[in-house]
Order: C-alpha cells, then sequence, then structure tokens
C-alpha cells in the first residue's frame, strides 16, 4: 500500500514539475518552449521622447506576434506612474495604440489588450519612484 502510495505521490509531483509557467525577460530566443501559461515582460515603459518604448522594443514585439499566428495571446499594460485614474487612463490608451498596430497595421486577430493601469502590481510595498518603474510593465500572457 504504502509503495502505490508513494509512486502515485512521485508521479504526481513529475506531472505538476512540468506543467509549470515560466516568466521572460524581453522575447524569447528560442519559442519552442513556449506553454500556455507563460508570461513574457517586454519592458518598463520609457518615457524619453514622448515614447511609450523603443522602437525596436515594439518592432520585436510585433515581430513575435506575427511569427506565431496560430498562438493566442493576452497584452496587459501596467501603469504606475501618478494616481490610480491617470493609470488606468494612461494604461488605456497604450493599449488602443499597441492594438492598433498589432491589429489593424498587420491584421493579427490572435491577441486581446488588458489595460491594467496600477492594479496589478509586482511589488506591493512602497511607493516610490524605483517602486513605479518595477510596477510599469507589458506583460504578454500565452493563452
Amino acid at each position: 500500500m504504502s509503495k502505490y502510495f508513494l509512486t502515485l505521490i512521485c508521479l504526481f509531483t513529475i506531472i505538476s514539475l512540468s506543467q509549470g509557467q515560466n516568466v521572460y525577460y524581453g522575447i524569447p530566443l528560442d519559442s519552442t518552449t513556449l506553454v500556455k501559461g507563460d508570461v513574457i515582460i517586454v519592458n518598463n515603459p520609457r518615457h524619453s521622447n514622448g515614447r511609450f518604448m523603443k522602437s525596436n522594443q515594439l518592432d520585436n514585439i510585433i515581430d513575435f506576434i506575427v511569427d506565431h499566428p496560430l498562438q493566442k495571446f493576452r497584452i496587459e499594460v501596467n501603469i504606475s506612474h501618478g494616481s490610480q485614474e491617470f493609470n488606468k487612463a494612461y494604461s488605456e490608451k497604450l493599449s488602443k495604440a499597441l492594438e492598433y498596430l498589432i491589429v489593424e497595421n498587420k491584421g493579427m486577430n490572435n491577441c486581446s489588450f488588458r489595460p491594467n493601469g496600477s492594479l496589478n502590481p509586482l511589488i506591493k510595498e512602497g511607493d516610490n519612484n524605483q517602486y513605479r518603474i518595477y510596477n510599469s510593465r507589458t506583460e504578454i500572457i500565452l493563452e
């Protein structure tokens, strides 16, 4: 009985470990290992010259989406730079801009967009500039 129980626990552990979620910082070079639930943190938004992100980072996101037409993605924009109202409005505008670039310009219908504002922080303690930088990010989630 205990041998059977031990075998069952080992099998369950192996199966659960093989179904883990991966988090990537930047577009992964080897996308063959991507699985449902994986998260790609693309970048922290930039505020230089009024741009949300650098042109090459934006191009990398678009190329990645275009290169995976059968994969479903959810793109979440998280902004934490001001009041909750400002963060929500800003992330909505950025989400709409990404949607325009990916759906309208490239014709890709494999993405949904979610403006989170500051409601989905990675770091929940503190409220200083570094805290806001870490919590402002764009995530691509494989669905």
